[in-house]
């Protein structure tokens, strides 16, 4: 049974802070691997509002290209209807025999609740939870749960900041892989 690291989200656009979290799961926990899954349709989102779904699973292809042990998974693509974690979590244990580690920002964890089934989602998989300032990491979801709680890095970013900063022209070079940036820009994507 191999340890597999779960990043889902829309990743509109995939930032540093993704990457980061992943690399330091993969290493501290230790991983076999974190798969980077782009929803297609993120049920807590407005889909009417986010970016083609095959030019957020090209953004993610470059941020983690070269990246040992950062993988791309298309399972989500080929669902029907929208994406939920505890749906993919069923999937690992009864096809795979993986154990799941979801990996998620305190911030998910506050939305936790609104997130279908989250009781088994706390059954069926492991979460490692990475600090946000002004986000608590405290579960409101009754039921077991397994849980690796990072102290650090802190995770300050989010797509929707860089996203605005992109459409008022503000530099992101530093928030973005260099590949993700250049793609987003030559795609007019955020302007």
């Amino acid at each position: 049974m191999s340890r597999l690291g779960i990043l889902g989200g829309t990743f509109d656009p995939p930032h540093n802070a993704h990457v980061v979290m992943a690399e330091t799961a993969l290493r501290a926990i230790p991983l076999e691997k974190v798969l980077f899954m782009p929803s297609p349709d993120p049920p807590l989102k407005d889909t009417a509002r986010i970016t083609r779904y095959e030019d957020r699973v090209e953004m993610v292809r470059l941020a983690i290209e070269g990246r040992d042990g950062l993988e791309l998974s298309l399972l989500e693509e080929f669902r029907r209807g929208p994406s939920f974690t505890v749906d993919l979590l069923r999937h690992y244990r009864d096809v795979t025999g993986d154990e799941p580690f979801v990996i998620l920002g305190a911030d998910s964890v506050c939305d936790l609740p609104r997130w279908k089934e989250p009781e088994e989602v706390l059954a069926l998989s492991t979460l490692v939870v990475f600090p946000r300032t002004g986000c608590s990491s405290r579960l409101t979801v009754k039921g077991d749960a397994s849980i690796v709680l990072f102290e650090s890095p802190v995770i300050d970013l989010s797509s929707t900041e860089i996203r605005a900063r992109i459409r008022g022209g503000i530099a992101v070079r530093d928030l973005l892989p260099d590949a993700v940036l250049e793609f987003a820009l030559d795609k007019g994507l955020y302007t």
